[in-house]
């Protein structure tokens, strides 16, 4: 098909008419297509605010865990060296206690 057989078949105002909707729905197809990088984005945002809080959590109860396993060793190497300083056994029953009084000391 060449121009000349187009122009026989398509008016002027029929060929200005398809231009203009070709304008048109390029214009739209470019608006989707930025609404869509601008979804992206906040969407990638949103998933890495997620990651972030999550990992802070996870951190956090990290952080607390080690805090506690460290009083409890802190504890127990105290009644270990009370224990060496006094120079005698201590029954079961007094050395919970006194495991228990010293974590709550610690905290």
């Amino acid at each position: 098909i060449t121009i000349q057989t187009l122009n026989n078949h398509w008016s002027v105002d029929e060929m200005r008419q398809a231009r203009e909707s070709n304008a048109e729905l390029r214009t739209a197809a470019e608006k989707q297509a930025a609404q869509i990088v601008d979804d992206a984005r906040h969407e990638s945002a949103r998933i890495i605010s997620q990651a972030r809080q999550a990992a802070e959590a996870e951190a956090a109860t990290a952080a607390q865990r080690a805090k506690e396993e460290l009083r409890e060793r802190v504890a127990e190497l105290a009644v270990a060296g009370a224990e060496r300083i006094l120079r005698r056994e201590i029954d079961a029953k007094a050395h919970a206690e006194l495991l228990s009084n010293l974590k709550q000391e610690l905290r």
